[in-house]
This record gives structure tokens, sequence and C-alpha cells, in this order.
């Protein structure tokens, strides 16, 4: 038995060792999934986060492996293995200690954008800007909460590179005051240039950007519709992502997955993996468009098996032009979902106000960077989770499972949905086992093909 993803640290600290009670039958866990690989079975454990290589032998004396009930692979037969992961993960929750500083910012630095997408979830909403008075207040207030943590921004709008003054403004106070910090941001892409790129090195210390294209060059142009554009935008935005890779900055491009778009989707990801592939720090993803639903203008992921089939043909190919992976696996218990959930994190909109999620704009403000009132109960009510309906008791998911009441895309879970997260998890463990094997003559891609993923 060989230890390829160790135990979370702290689910070691809270269930210990499992001793076997005499006279029970053992089996395995019901969320644990096996890969077989050439050199045994990988079994992954996601309520202990651990990963394990089995020889054929071990396998086939599977339930007798006195280990593998020390580390809770293995349960009395009669366990309530939900029961289990509830109360692993509300002592995990409990067990944290309370947050007395916030270091993760989402910036709206303006509601305005130089685009127009059809599928915008802010059509309707209140376009303003920052104001550097606001940007400087902003800088002060950070200052007051980082504690002795390093702040990390995220550049959110709106399209934030319109208002690239506020951005300025509160690097430069926060540099002042001697406040540690890094940047992200979600953009378009189209205002970027070498100029703005340099400062957006030097003074926003700016990491990563996120850019989404939601086809090749006709399509692109069309949906994003630019406001007065100079030439064209698709190809502008494909330059500009060239000159962040080149300044060291990393990017990843979210391709915008739609019923009318998939197809143009594959033919884009050809030409950003001829041009980008083997890139360091470029990463290409896809997401499903949303549809809009009338409450409050919030949204939620279109659930279709037509546009499901369609998002797993886009991901696949991404897949074999080695353009996008599933990462990792996690190595610590989810205790908070997003920002939104998170007492770390706040999101700032333009006027100084302090939201709990980036998606609502117009509602879900409780409090003001001008004063430290804040509307608790509204916090309070995003900690609160969706309750696990019967889909979710088949799910090898379960355990990291983590969805909140108030958030639209966290009320449901569909088989589409569970059955692309069971997928991810298997091709994150088999990209643990490669990178544990290091393996030349093992061909990665033939690992994330659709038989074994």
């Amino acid at each position: 038995m060989k230890t390829i993803v160790p135990a979370a640290e702290l689910v070691t600290r809270i269930l210990g060792k499992q001793r076997r009670q005499a006279g029970l039958n053992y089996r395995l866990l019901r969320f644990c999934i096996q890969c077989p690989v050439e050199d045994g079975t990988l079994i992954y454990n996601p309520l202990t986060l651990e990963l394990l290589l089995l020889s054929t032998s071990e396998m086939n004396s599977l339930t007798e492996n006195e280990e593998l009930i020390s580390k809770w692979f293995l349960v009395p037969k009669e366990q309530d293995d939900y029961a289990l992961a509830d109360h692993l993960h509300d002592i995990a929750v409990h067990v944290q200690k309370p947050v007395d500083y916030i270091n993760h910012y989402t910036i709206l630095t303006t509601t305005n954008c130089n685009a127009r997408c059809y599928y915008c979830f802010e059509q309707g909403c209140v376009r303003k800007n920052m104001s550097k008075d606001t940007a400087s207040r902003l800088a002060q207030y950070i200052t007051e909460h980082i504690g002795d943590k390093k702040a990390q921004l995220h550049w959110f709008g709106g399209e934030p590179l319109a208002n690239q003054e506020a951005i300025d403004t509160i690097c430069q106070e926060l540099t002042n005051a001697g406040v540690r910090y890094c940047s992200s941001i979600a953009s378009n892409g189209y205002l970027f240039d070498k100029p703005t790129i340099q400062k957006a090195k030097d003074i926003w210390h700016l990491e990563k950007a996120q850019i989404t294209l939601d086809g090749t060059e006709e399509v692109y142009n069309r949906t994003k519709a630019f406001l007065c554009p100079d030439g064209s935008p698709f190809q502008r935005v494909l330059n500009n992502i060239e000159l962040l890779q080149n300044s060291g900055i990393n990017v990843s491009i979210r391709l915008n997955v739609g019923e009318e778009n998939w197809q143009d989707l594959l033919r884009l990801a050809d030409q950003l993996a001829e041009r980008f592939k083997g890139q360091k720090g470029f990463f290409v993803y896809p997401s499903p468009l949303h549809d809009k639903i009338n409450d409050e203008s919030k949204w939620v992921l279109t659930h279709s098996s037509s546009l499901a089939d369609k998002f797993r043909k886009v991901r696949d190919r991404l897949i074999q032009l080695e353009l996008y992976g599933d990462g990792r696996l996690a190595r610590s218990i989810k205790v908070t979902q997003c920002i939104a959930n998170n007492d770390g994190a706040v999101v700032v909109l333009p006027d100084g106000k302090l939201g709990c999620c980036e998606h609502f704009l117009d509602s879900e403000i409780y409090g003001d960077i001008n004063s430290e009132e804040r509307d608790y109960d509204m916090l309070v009510g995003w900690k609160e989770r969706t309750p696990a309906g019967q889909e979710c008791f088949d799910c090898s998911y379960y355990p990291q499972c983590y969805r909140l009441k108030k958030c639209p895309g966290g009320r449901t879970c569909t088989e589409i949905e569970r059955e692309m997260m069971e997928k991810r998890l298997r091709s994150q463990i088999l990209n643990e086992y490669y990178i544990y094997t290091s393996k030349n003559t093992v061909e990665w891609q033939d690992y994330l093909s659709p038989e074994n993923c």
C-alpha cells in the first residue's frame, strides 16, 4: 500500500484512527472512488481526502485490511456514512479560529462596460464608477482590517479597466501604508495595452487575468458588441493575452458554452492551442452560459442534457489539446463555499457599500466602508447550507459538497452536475497518480479518456 496523497490534517485531528469493533463486518465507505492503473488500484476517500494505491493482492483481501479500517476507508456495515460526513464537517466548521481580519477583496471599480454581451448578468443594474475619494477610503478600510495578512485584491466590474484611476489610487495608497498585496482581474481584455500591463505588473501587483472568449473572430465580435471598436476586437484581445503572458502575468481563458456557439468554440480551442499551447501560466476552461430567472435578477446555471453534452465536447477538446486539466485533489476540508460565507472576504461596490456576492449588485448589501454597522442577520443567512436531498445519497462528492441556500446555483443539483463532479474527481485522482509516479511511459491523455474518467 502506498500513500499518494495523505489524509487532511484537520480530519486526522478530528477523527483520529478508527479501531476495529469486535463482531462487526466492514465494507468500503460508500463515497470511495476506485481507479485501476497499471500498478494496482487507486482508492480515494473524499471524506478524509486521502489517496492510496493498493496492489492486486491487497485488493483481493480489501475488507480484511486493518490499515484501511484505521484510515476510515473501511467502516462497519451498518455505519451511516452521510451522518459521519455531516458530523465531520460540523466539527471542522466549529474548530476553526474566528477570523478577525479581511484579506480578500472583490472590488467593483465600475459597473460600466465597453461590451454589450447579450447574456450579461448585470443587465439593468445601475451604472456607477468608483470615485477617487471612495477608492482612497477603501484603501484606508483595507489597511484597518487586513491585520498582518497579505491583501488579495480581485478587480471586477462591469469592466474594471474602464476605471483604472480607482485601481491606481487603491494600490498607491496601500503601498504608502506599507500593506502587502497582490491582485487578479476579471476582464474582457480589450482595454489592456503595453503601458497598462506594465503598470498592472509594477503597481497593481497583478498576478492573474481571467478573460472571457465566446468564439472565433466573427462570433466573438458579434457577441461582445463592443462600443466604438478600433479594428477587430478579437485580434486585439488575443494580442493583449500574448502581452500579458510575455509579462509573466498568468492568463485563464473562460469559454462561455451555449447552445449556439459550442461548435465554434471547438475551432477556437484549436486556434488557442496553435498560439498559446505550452506557455506557462496559460489555462483555458469551459463554463456553461446562464439562464436568467425572474427572482431579483438572480442567475442559475442552465440545466439541460443538450447543453451538458455540448459542454462535455468542448471540455474534452480542451483536454485533448492540453489546454485544460482538472487540477489537484483538495488538501483540506471545505468549511466555506465562496466569498459569500467567508468572514475573511468582502465584495466592495463602486459606492463603497459592502455586499455578500458580486452577482448581487442591487441587493444583499450588509454594510459600508464608512461605518462598522453590519446587517449580521444577512451575513448569518449566507452561511446556511442547502439541506441534502435524496439525490445526494448516491454521490461520491457528498463529503466535499457545500451548497449555500441563498445562492441560486446552490439550491438544486442535477444528475448532470453530479456526473461532472465525479468525473472531475476521477481526473484529479489520476493527475495525482501521474505526478506521483512521473512515468514517461504512460500517456497522460490516455488517463483522461472518456473510458477512464
